[in-house]
């Protein structure tokens, strides 16, 4: 009897590390480790509306509706869906030179898109009742051109951004009627450090209405002044220009690369920061490989 019950506690015990030998893979030739999670999808074209229940939106949700999104994710809690939109707060007192901890600025994130020649980018942004301007900030999806620049870094040639931000006169302490959205491009021509605006402003903003944004990027190749950069807000044109060249490089790196997702007040003053918690609500996000 003794004998049985070892010799069934054996056979047990070989099929347990044998199931684990299966969940696991070697490295190195030595010891193991556990199998990589699969890696998220890679979208070309996609739309993302927020058709969910309400809370907060999470890495898994966001990897399901996006793709392959930077993590981790969302990791103060500031992105939320509410009654089929994402609300993102960008709590008070914070703007893009401070340091953000422990709430965050926003929400910032990258996703990973199909390498491209050419992209349009549209999505649909509302500033809640409530909302307070002080003096702008970035605003929502963008495109990513090789290995991407922002920040008010100097120029590389083989990096570049296209992104929207609203801009007021307003500041923390003031508010102001006079807001409007403008461009906001890194690229390998520009004059400055930091993001170029071309001086072009929409109609003024009002709160707690939908605006659609839109935006058509093309890359330029080589050294050559054949990219493109288009963008509407509600249609009408904000800023367009069929000669422009973004990078200076032969490489991959000319190509768009990836969607930013940047929301967070901007600038290095007391003037950008908000005395308050403010919400702006996101959806109907869309970009498609042209």
């Amino acid at each position: 009897m003794k004998v049985k019950l070892l010799s069934f506690i054996i056979i047990l015990c070989a099929l347990f590390l044998n199931c684990k030998k299966e969940n696991e893979i070697a490295v190195n030739g030595s010891g193991t480790t556990p199998n990589p999670k699969p890696v998220a999808a890679v979208y070309g074209s996609r739309t993302v509306s927020f058709n969910q229940v309400d809370g907060v939106y999470s890495s898994d949700a966001a990897m399901a509706d996006f793709g392959n999104v930077d993590t981790p994710f969302n990791a103060f809690g500031n992105g939320t869906i509410s009654e089929n939109a994402l609300k993102i707060r960008i709590p008070k007192n914070t703007m893009s030179d401070t340091d953000p901890a422990p709430l965050g600025d926003g929400l910032r994130y990258n996703v990973d898109i199909e390498d491209g020649e050419e992209y349009e980018l549209s999505f649909k942004v509302k500033f809640d009742a409530n909302f307070k301007w002080s003096r702008g900030g970035k605003i929502g999806p963008g495109l990513v051109i090789g290995k991407g620049l922002s920040g008010c870094k100097p120029v590389i040639n083989d990096g570049a951004s296209a992104r929207f931000m609203w801009y007021g006169t307003g500041n923390n302490t003031k508010e102001t009627n006079v807001v409007y959205f403008q461009p906001y491009l890194y690229f390998a021509d520009q004059t400055s450090d930091c993001g170029t605006t071309f001086s072009k402003k929409s109609v003024n903003l009002q709160k707690n209405k939908w605006y659609t944004l839109y935006m058509r990027v093309k890359a330029n190749t080589g050294d050559n002044k054949d990219g493109a950069i288009v963008m509407k807000v509600d249609g009408v044109e904000l800023y367009s220009n069929t000669s422009f060249r973004w990078t200076k490089t032969t490489s991959s790196d000319r190509l768009v690369k990836k969607m930013s997702f940047n929301v967070f007040r901007g600038g290095s003053s007391e003037n950008w920061v908000s005395s308050t918690d403010d919400d702006v609500y996101f959806d109907d996000i869309k970009w498609t490989k042209l």
